[in-house]
């Protein structure tokens, strides 16, 4: 990969992929929760791979504000997690669960936009 130096295209640009990295990890998330369908959770899994791919390119450009989205992705994957494993034991209300996870990458989206701009 190249970099440009940390220039504000460069940083807009690995600040996006990362956000739609992790967002799709939740909509995976999502999707096993509504439908109990493991293809989600393998999906979820190759999502969650390719976000610590995506902040590792970030990283390598972004140090200032990179411990703080790595407490937000962390703490996002975490919820996932949580969510998932209340799904298979059969949890009541694991759809309302989401609500919360929504909020916490609504967090590190409100993060990356103010590093991209």
């Amino acid at each position: 990969m190249s970099w440009s130096n940390g220039s504000p295209r460069t940083l807009s640009f690995y600040c996006a992929l990362a956000l739609v990295s992790v967002s799709k990890a939740q909509k995976h998330t999502r999707g096993y929760v509504i439908t109990g369908n493991e293809q989600f959770l393998t999906a979820f899994l190759s999502a969650k791979t390719d976000s610590f791919m995506k902040l590792n390119a970030l990283k390598q450009i972004e140090t200032s504000h990179f411990t703080e989205i790595d407490t937000h992705v962390n703490a996002l994957f975490q919820w996932d997690q949580q969510i998932i494993d209340s799904r298979k034991i059969s949890v009541p209300n694991t759809n309302n669960m989401i609500l919360q996870g929504t909020d916490v990458l609504g967090n590190l989206s409100q993060l990356l936009l103010q590093l991209k701009n």
